[in-house]
């Protein structure tokens, strides 16, 4: 009774002493991450305090979480997406490049998951379970980002056309020669590979404790040849599933429980498993020797286990045992597929769990060996021959076709047998990154700073192995992240380019906008009054013979400037582009225009009246023309309006400034703009028409003189006026590649309402306020003029000319004086007109 008490004793205690180790080993406990809520949804450094922002929205957030968990900055960097790798390291690296690039940088991120029904990868994900995506790594991906300019959120993610984009992949082994890579950097998909920084080998391994045993192992040698057989057969035993034990082991089918196992496998996922630890059930895993370990049988032929990489990884174990005579079998008749990763683990924590010997293939940097590290199961490296130049030639063929059917091809050469090298760990970054920050239509102030980030980001062994042993010590990936990033702050910090991160606000335009708003309006009231004094003043000689008319087109055309540069200095809303548009283009054209007929008409009258012809102008005509060219800018702008509307865009300036949280403050700017520029162009373009027209028809009042007309003087200085300002307001235009189009957009404001303010100086204020035109009495005599003209001198029967400009009928009466001796020559014909039929419209008298 006492023995079986004793008994029952040791099993407890053996169970409380595989406990513990497993619930230090066990990878299910160490992801067991999957139980819980995810702390970081909101982002790793929010949760530890390390800032109060939360993270920048992915297109992987579901919309509720928008505002909630995430925030959309005001300015959107591309989004990066990440192919992780269907292992830890890459996976790890990940992480950290998502908190460096969500949470830092406020570059949005997301995962590339390579299937839809892939459960989610990313950091923030509301659960927090620990999974791989199906494969490991393809250059499709990058191809797919080539085609979408790097936009992978268009990509399609539904069940039936999944497809597979990815801008970078943090780990990429062996691109030496590697065919896909190459032809991946030919195509531009990729860019040429560049270092992680982190040195990986696939190696040799043994526990700890079996190199105390048997020092031997730690070097091919000591496994050559038949003198090694029966050593390595009776050493490394067969790893047993748990269906296996229960049925072939166990003497009661696991049906009461043992040292090795609690209760038999459940499903079919458990009768694979090799180790199991979990509160439902418990297999320590258990090594025996089967008929291939029995050399008793099997003298020539026996051999140890040894635990090989799965089917669909490269290994070159296989050539190696046979051509260096080591007596080791990976088993490929009872797993014809290979051993899963899942199944290697197993194995691995079953022999450390049961200290049973074991030997295998692995490779570092990784997690799964950081568990073993300072305790008896520690992985030690077994030394393999050194490489050389003509393994290395042929060992990555070898590697494909360790499953091959063929034996032959699965032995390979003797040439591949030597250790895989030490190989620096690459990171491939797709050239749409690249291709994204250096379009020239991209506003600097704006350019991301993921590829600068990405392609300096550097981490070396040590500091993923701490990361590793956090993991194991917290039992959670995404806190000895989070932990590590927080402790190494100024890691990541060496990585953020000068003036980055940056807070983009949008800037107070206050000073610019009072001061432009204030004149513009100014502007108008003047405007409003002096179309007040034109009416009131109608019968005013100054303003009479000027065409009332003409002077209310010209104040209207003022009146729309004046609006225009009120509109231009508020702030911009795409309602106000619209309307700035209209207003400006309208305005001036019908200021400018009628100026352009009536000087035009003005250089008319006095080309004929020097010459003495007849001049006969239709006022229906003069504003036809007007109405004309106006109809054809009103269509102009219906289309500019209706095809490209113009809107709100945003403009950018960097600041020197840093905020509280030591961002680097961007302002943002709203200003008034279209897709294309050839409307604005051709705005441009018709006011610069406008001007040369005035422009050219004043140099021919210039040359003309002023003895004709009184008021060429006037209307010259005016269209000078106009040039100046129009040729200041062309320059605001060529201008945007060194000044701000937000500080442009003022100073146009400004000379809008500067050159209405000098129209009406100029042209007005002399007519409404100077002195005004005094009729004169012609001192010809009636002999000196044929006898119809001389009766028609006074003010009811005077020619429509002389009636209409009595201050010009004396010096007009002295060049008909010195022609009289033509004249009288022409008498005869001017007796049968009865009269000179110099007939004016009332504005062509005026002018």
């Amino acid at each position: 009774m006492s023995w079986v008490i004793a008994q029952d004793l040791v099993s407890v205690a053996r169970w409380v002493s595989v406990g513990i180790i497993c619930c230090w080993l066990t990878q299910d406990a160490v992801a067991g991450d999957a139980i819980g809520t995810n702390p970081f949804q909101k982002g790793c450094l929010y949760a530890k305090g390390v800032t109060s922002k939360i993270r920048v929205c992915g297109s992987d957030d579901p919309p509720e979480v928008v505002g909630v968990d995430c925030r959309v900055p005001l300015v959107q960097y591309d989004e990066i997406r990440i192919q992780p790798g269907n292992w830890e390291s890459p996976m790890l690296i990940t992480w950290i490049l998502q908190v460096l690039l969500s949470e830092m940088l406020d570059v949005p991120t997301s995962i590339e998951m390579r299937a839809a029904n892939s459960p989610p990868l990313s950091m923030y994900q509301p659960n927090n379970s620990l999974h791989f995506p199906p494969g490991a790594f393809d250059y499709k991906t990058f191809e797919k980002a080539y085609e979408l300019k790097g936009d992978c959120s268009k990509a399609d993610r539904s069940q039936d056309n999944y497809q597979e984009c990815a801008n970078f992949f943090p780990e990429a082994w062996n691109l030496q020669d590697n065919e896909k890579a190459n032809q991946a950097i030919y195509h531009d998909h990729i860019e040429p590979p560049q270092s992680l920084g982190i040195i990986g080998q696939n190696a040799w391994f043994v526990p700890k404790f079996t190199a105390s045993r048997e020092s031997t192992v730690l070097d091919y040698r000591g496994l050559q040849g038949p003198e090694n057989r029966q050593k390595l057969a009776g050493r490394f035993h067969r790893p047993t599933t748990w269906k296996d034990y229960c049925n072939q082991v166990s003497s009661n089918g696991c049906n009461s429980p043992d040292n090795v196992a609690s209760r038999p496998p459940q499903n079919q996922a458990e009768e694979q498993q090799f180790f199991h630890f979990h509160s439902g059930g418990i297999y320590t895993g258990h090594f025996r020797p089967t008929d291939k370990n029995n050399c008793t049988l099997h003298p020539d032929s026996c051999t140890g286990f040894f635990a090989d990489y799965p089917c669909s990884w490269g290994s070159p174990v296989a050539t190696q045992l046979y051509n260096l005579d080591i007596a080791l079998d990976v088993d490929l008749d009872v797993h014809p597929e290979g051993l899963t990763h899942a199944q290697l683990t197993q194995i691995w924590r079953a022999a450390n769990a049961t200290k049973s010997d074991m030997i295998g293939y692995w490779w570092h940097p990784d997690v799964f060996p950081s568990e073993f590290l300072a305790s008896p199961a520690e992985f030690t490296h077994v030394s393999m021959p050194p490489p050389s130049v003509a393994c290395l030639g042929v060992h990555d063929d070898i590697k494909r076709l360790h499953c091959d059917e063929d034996p032959k091809k699965r032995i390979g050469s003797a040439l591949a047998v030597c250790e895989d090298p030490p190989v620096l760990l690459s990171k491939l970054l797709s050239t749409t990154i690249f291709d994204s920050i250096k379009d020239p239509t991209l506003a600097q102030e704006i350019v991301s700073p993921s590829h600068s980030a990405l392609a300096n980001y550097r981490m070396s062994n040590i500091q993923l192995d701490e990361i590793f042993f956090i993991w194991n010590q917290r039992g959670d990936a995404r806190e000895a992240v989070c932990e590590w990033i927080v402790d190494n702050m100024d890691h990541l910090e060496e990585l953020i380019p000068r003036t980055y991160p940056r807070a983009f606000q949008k800037k107070d335009h206050a000073p610019l906008m009072y001061a432009s708003t204030l004149l513009g309006a100014v502007v108008v009231v003047l405007v409003l009054v002096t179309l007040f004094l034109v009416h009131r003043n109608q019968n005013r000689r100054s303003v009479k013979y000027s065409q009332i008319e003409f002077l209310v087109l010209l104040l209207v055309g003022s009146l729309f400037i004046g609006v225009g540069a009120i509109v231009i200095g508020i702030p911009s809303t795409n309602a106000s582009c619209i309307v700035e548009v209209w207003l400006i283009n309208i305005g001036y054209t019908l200021e400018l225009v009628p100026l352009i007929v009536k000087v035009a008409a003005v250089n008319h009258i006095m080309s004929v009246g020097k010459k003495m012809r007849r001049s006969r102008l239709d006022r229906r005509y003069l504003f036809g023309v007007v109405a004309t060219i106006c109809t054809l800018v009103v269509i102009f702008l219906i289309l500019w309006s209706s095809l490209d509307t113009p809107k709100v865009v945003q403009e950018y300036e960097l600041t020197e400034t840093k905020n509280e949280d030591g961002e680097t403050i961007v302002w943002v700017l709203d200003v008034c703009g279209s897709e294309s520029n050839a409307w604005v162009i051709i705005s441009v373009g018709w006011n610069a028409l406008l001007l040369l027209c005035t422009t050219t028809l004043a140099v021919q009042m210039r040359k003309v003189g002023m003895e004709g007309f009184r008021e060429t003087g006037t209307l010259a200085l005016l269209v000078y006026s106009h040039s100046v300002f129009v040729v200041l307001r062309l320059f605001t235009y060529l201008l945007p590649s060194v000044m701000k189009e937000y500080f442009l957009s003022y100073c146009r404001s400004f000379l809008f309402s500067v050159d209405t303010l000098s129209t009406l100086v100029i042209y007005f204020i002399p007519k409404l306020f100077g002195e005004d035109i005094q009729p004169r009495r012609s001192s010809i005599s009636s002999t000196s003029l044929p006898a119809q003209w001389a009766a028609n001198l006074s003010d009811n029967n005077a020619p429509s000319w002389i009636q209409q400009q009595p201050v010009e009928v004396e010096e007009r009466i002295r060049l008909l004086e010195k022609q009289n001796e033509t004249l009288e020559k022409e008498n005869a014909l001017l007796q049968r007109n009865q009269a000179p039929d110099v007939k004016m419209s009332t504005e062509e008298s005026s002018q």
